[in-house]
């Protein structure tokens, strides 16, 4: 069995960690992963568009991906064998906007936690405004929120939220044909957000308020032309809606690596995705990045390679964001004379 691990964001390390913080993690099986394997150049397209790619057959920047279709089917608004729907999707997705010296700046989403009731009062006071746009609002999903287009879509490029966050949004806004009804009905929407009386409820109790939403995700959601894994795990929303749409395996993180489903026999080829440290950069936070770095060592890294020098795992390659991939045989595991260097010679640029 080959498995491939795709870790975004752990090359290279995030401004402010150092060779110290790094070396006082326990990372034994990263360190010996990374001294054995093979590196290779290999392309340094965003991590999105290159998980698209092995399930699609084709690479398209991040921001022409259909990431609303898809995750319409993940949260039930879109059957799957209902694929050849003409319906178009746009994620509109609930954010707080920080009014900033000169900008405003998109928060941490999930900061929000917004309840089922907050939801739904929410919807009812914006919904009537995408009528006038042939769209219909749903929310489904305490983050995921979508505009749903009977007709045509709009004419517009949207920047993904995930690309936005704790940065200011002037640069990121939607830009095209209609962007101008767009920008108009967002001005509309953060109008009636700003006196809701949800939201001075929610501002009262110190959370945040929701003042926008977030327009991304819209395109044409087609067939998928590839099937290069026939096992995939990971806490990737993106990973699960592919695997859905594709009806490939999907197991959520927690059971990726479990021995029994690697040790089976029944897969050839896994892949396996570890987000949180993509997270914490998009945090700029150091402190989140290296516990999520000592996680991935502890929950994926380590059973991993244990069972590659067991000979359960025939092969394994490690990649992320970085243009490079770590490809490692058991042969190679195995080879107890390889030096060993600091695991930071590894990860500081």
């Amino acid at each position: 069995m080959k498995v491939t691990l795709n870790v975004p964001a752990l090359f290279p390390v995030l401004n402010g960690i150092g060779a110290d913080d790094i070396n006082q993690l326990k990372l034994n099986n990263l360190q010996k992963l990374l001294s054995c394997a093979d590196s290779r150049p290999v392309s340094d397209a965003p991590y999105q568009s290159w998980l698209y790619e092995q399930f699609s057959g084709s690479i398209l920047p991040v921001e022409q991906i259909p990431v609303a279709g898809l995750t319409a089917m993940l949260d039930g608004l879109l059957n799957t064998g209902n694929r050849d729907s003409t319906d178009g999707w746009m994620r509109a997705d609930p954010v707080y906007l920080h009014p900033d010296t000169h900008s405003l700046v998109m928060q941490d989403p999930e900061r929000l936690r917004l309840r089922d009731d907050e939801i739904a009062g929410i919807r009812n006071e914006i919904a009537p405004l995408f009528k006038k746009y042939d769209a219909i609002l749903h929310t489904p999903h305490p983050r995921r929120w979508y505009l749903r287009f009977e007709n045509n879509m709009p004419d517009v490029s949207c920047t993904p939220l995930h690309d936005v966050i704790m940065k200011p949004i002037n640069q990121y806004l939607p830009q095209g044909r209609d962007v101008s009804r767009w920008h108009t009905l967002l001005n509309e929407i953060q109008m009636i957000l700003a006196t809701l009386d949800i939201n001075l409820y929610r501002q009262q109790e110190r959370q945040l308020p929701v003042n926008s939403l977030w327009f991304w995700g819209n395109g044409p959601l087609l067939p998928l032309g590839s099937r290069n894994y026939d096992y995939c795990s990971g806490d990737s929303e993106l990973l699960e809606s592919l695997c859905l749409h594709g009806n490939s395996c999907y197991e959520p993180m927690g059971q990726g690596a479990d021995d029994s489903l690697i040790m089976s026999g029944r897969w050839n080829h896994g892949l396996i995705v570890y987000e949180p440290l993509m997270r914490a950069r998009q945090l700029n936070d150091p402190g989140s990045w290296l516990r999520a770095l000592q996680g991935c060592e502890d929950s994926v890294i380590t059973p991993l390679v244990r069972q590659l020098r067991d000979g359960d795992i025939q092969e394994l390659s490690l990649m992320s964001d970085s243009g490079f991939r770590f490809h490692c045989f058991r042969r190679d595991i195995r080879a107890f004379w390889r030096r060993v260097r600091p695991i930071s010679r590894y990860l500081l640029p």
